[in-house]
C-alpha cells in the first residue's frame, strides 16, 4: 500500500516521549492528562516496532513497548 507509513527508525541510546495513551493517571478528567511523558532511553531494539525502554521504578508498567506509544 503506497499510503502506508513506515515506522521511523530507532536506535539504542535515542531518547523518546512516552505517550500516555494507555497509562492511568489519576486526573479528574482524561482531557487534563499530558499527552506524552518525560523522555527515555531506549535500551534495545527488540524487533522492527518493538523497543526495550529505560523506566523508572514508579512507573508500573512493562518496559517493552510497541513504537505507536513512542514519539
Amino acid at each position: 500500500n503506497k499510503q502506508e507509513l513506515l515506522p521511523p527508525l530507532l536506535r539504542n541510546c535515542n531518547q523518546v516521549l512516552l505517550s500516555t495513551k494507555n497509562i492511568c493517571i489519576f486526573r479528574p478528567q482524561k482531557k487534563l492528562d499530558p499527552k506524552e511523558i518525560w523522555l527515555y532511553t531506549i535500551k534495545a531494539v527488540v524487533g522492527s516496532c518493538v523497543y526495550c525502554v529505560d523506566l523508572p521504578g514508579k512507573l508500573d508498567i512493562h518496559s517493552v513497548l510497541l513504537i505507536n506509544l513512542l514519539e
